[in-house]
């Protein structure tokens, strides 16, 4: 009791209680600042109710995205800008867009629609509907030489420009096409879910322009989304679950590589898998794979891989969401753009460090 009498004690005990409400008053003062921070640029991310399922970029400047409600994207000054509007209904999920020149382009999407324009994107056609089938993804090789693929198997190719589309049969009714991609007039890919009679994620090869295929086996049962041709012989396939495979002979042998970062195998859904030419470090490509809640980059074949940089606050709300897909200028390695969740779009001129343009 005597300790108490003491006034240096009483000093003593008030400034320690007074450090403790300090600390928990600061401390709630700085989660209350860290959410609004996050708030703040959560509205400013968030702001679109459309996600982005596409993109290509037209040289010099000319980029086009699409994606959900109709949405189609354009910026004429690479990627600085852009301008959106809505060429269809707000039930229209437009999940791909190509453009083999700057004047005519492709998109189509989940109700059915192909879509073209022959005027640069002024105007734009609805020059087939099929009826409940959701395509996946169109890719023109050159002006002439056009496919699409989709769900049910469907494949369509033309080689007149689009003047007139044929259906191939594929004998995989029951499997989604996910993507195609050809390397010449002759020689593509193209990959799906899990086959139900396989038990193989599907992988097809055609070397005579689409209209006959033959499965090759990939070495997994994960379905695969993604195909990425760096030439006729390596290639690239991306799938649920983390999966990425590469093959160095067309397809015949396909090769593992684990989406490993700071020792840790991710198990996201890859989304896109792209090698880019002349990538980060001198002469190596790099390879990139955009997966749910992370993307990631490799400059050494896929057998490590890092985080795309970006500004704290992007990589945050991507966390949640993620990137769809990706494209780099032809004559800059360097210089690319990623769009996403939330009408995303990304832009690099270090093909290293990440900006939010949109």
């Amino acid at each position: 009791m005597k300790h108490l009498k003491n006034p240096l004690v009483w000093i003593v005990v008030v400034l320690i209680v007074i450090s403790v409400i300090g600390y928990k008053v600061m401390q709630k003062t700085y989660k209350q600042q860290e959410a609004i921070r996050y708030q703040e640029a959560e509205k400013v991310l968030t702001l679109k109710q459309y996600n982005l399922y596409g993109v290509v970029f037209i040289p010099p400047a000319t980029l086009w995205a699409v994606g959900s409600d109709g949405t189609l994207l354009n910026s004429i000054d690479e990627g600085e800008t852009w301008t959106e509007q809505k060429i269809g209904s707000p039930e229209d999920v437009f999940s791909s867009i190509s453009f083999p020149d700057s004047m005519h382009g492709w998109i189509v999407g989940k109700t059915g629609k192909i879509l073209k324009t022959e005027d640069g994107g002024k105007n734009w056609a609805c020059v087939k509907k099929g009826e409940n089938i959701y395509y996946t993804k169109v890719f023109f090789l050159d002006l002439e030489h056009g496919w699409i693929v989709g769900e049910s198997g469907t494949l369509l190719l033309t080689t007149d420009g689009g003047k007139n589309w044929d259906s191939i049969e594929t004998e995989k009714l029951m499997t989604a096409f996910n993507d195609v991609r050809f390397v010449d007039q002759n020689k593509g890919w193209i990959v799906g879910e899990r086959d139900m009679f396989t038990g193989n994620g599907l992988i097809m090869v055609s070397t005579d322009g689409g209209r006959t295929w033959q499965d090759q086996v990939s070495g997994t049962d994960k379905s695969l989304i993604s195909v990425y041709p760096f030439n006729a012989d390596k290639v690239w396939v991306g799938g649920l679950g983390g999966t990425i495979f590469v093959s160095a002979d067309g397809g015949n042998n396909w090769e593992k590589r684990d989406l490993k970062y700071q020792e840790k195998v991710i198990d996201n859904h890859i989304y896109r898998i792209f090698e880019q030419k002349s990538g980060l470090r001198g002469d190596r490509n790099a390879i990139y794979a955009l997966c749910r809640s992370g993307q990631h980059f490799s400059t050494d074949s896929g057998n490590s891989w890092r985080g795309m940089m970006m500004k704290l606050e992007t990589d945050e709300l991507l966390k949640r969401g993620w990137l769809y897909d990706i494209v780099f200028h032809p004559h800059n390695e360097h210089v690319g753009w990623a769009v996403g969740k939330w009408g995303i779009v990304l832009k690099s001129v270090d093909a290293e460090k990440w900006i939010r343009m949109q």
